[in-house]
């Protein structure tokens, strides 16, 4: 189905153009698929983009699918996460109170559900999702999973890069203690006599399960294993300071610290560019290693 959009929103597209005035755009975007061993795999992570003409806001988020499916379940997050986070913005603006941040829980949770409706098989499928909204002047950040979303400040001359997110990962203390609560188990995968690579959750040990990520959209088998679909959630008022925003799937995180995806991005003033040779820099960090190259997607918004 097509979302109907109120107001002045329109969605933004993977090559946004510069206007017929000559502004360039406020965001760029960049996506390559990753391989095995030279071997190109189905790009399983997603982008969308929603503007408010009328009053410069936008709407935006990165989705990192995983599992067989992964790649039906971020693109159908995608549309239905979008319109909604469009929708909160659209109630809050109504209640003219963005101090409060957007009711974005609602959105990432009634999205898992509608997920849950579909033909598409999630038992054990799913995907991240990283949301950064500006209302008026305020930033309304939202994340399941380990799709990430970094602030860059200038403060006294100097480049700063502020993580507003934390990456749900099974190891942290107050996830694993909601995975225990609900029945579930972390750690890692077993090798021979011992464990190999990060903690996972299980359903039944070393049998079910094995997600790296302690919070996802999808993923409905282990949904009784303490994996969440409601996001963190956080509400920062845009000072001067603040210059752009970059949301990112693990593809870059991996490679890449906050502060080196910040610096290569403040080198190019258009956005596009600058998403460009973020995702470019993470790609050659993978190469340097023989074997697997994830998926890798970077959004960079101007504030």
């Amino acid at each position: 189905y097509e979302p109907r959009w109120g107001g002045q929103w329109v969605p933004g597209g993977p090559r946004p153009c510069t206007t017929m005035d000559g502004r360039k755009p406020r965001y760029g975007v960049s996506s390559v698929a990753g391989c095995y061993s030279g071997i190109p795999k189905e790009n399983q992570d997603n982008f969308f983009m929603f503007e408010n003409l009328d009053e410069g806001e936008f709407a935006a988020g990165v989705l990192d699918g995983h599992g067989v499916n992964g790649r039906l379940v971020s693109t159908f997050v995608k549309g239905e996460l979008g319109r909604r986070v469009v929708q909160a913005h659209q109630l809050q603006s109504a209640l003219d109170a963005p101090e409060h941040g957007l009711p974005l829980e609602p959105a990432f949770e009634r999205s898992h559900s509608a997920l849950k409706r579909t033909s598409i098989d999630a038992r054990q499928s799913g995907t991240t999702a990283v949301t950064c909204s500006r209302i008026r002047n305020t930033l309304v950040v939202a994340n399941v999973g380990d799709s990430r979303c970094v602030l860059a400040q200038e403060v006294q001359g100097r480049l700063v890069a502020v993580p507003l997110t934390q990456d749900h990962k099974p190891d942290l203390s107050t996830e694993r203690a909601r995975i225990h609560r609900a029945g579930g188990y972390v750690e890692p995968t077993r090798i021979g006599p011992g464990f190999q690579g990060p903690s996972r959750v299980w359903k039944k040990r070393q049998e079910e399960g094995g997600l790296a990520i302690s919070r996802a959209i999808g993923d409905v088998a282990l949904s009784d294993s303490g994996v969440v679909a409601t996001p963190e959630k956080i509400v920062k008022p845009i000072t001067p300071e603040d210059r752009f925003v970059v949301m990112a799937s693990d593809g870059v995180w991996d490679k890449l610290s906050n502060l080196e995806v910040v610096t290569i991005a403040s080198h190019h003033h258009d956005p596009r560019k600058a998403s460009e040779a973020v995702v470019k820099e993470a790609r050659r960090r993978w190469e340097l290693a023989d074997g697997y190259i994830d998926d890798i997607t970077a959004v960079v918004v101007r504030l």
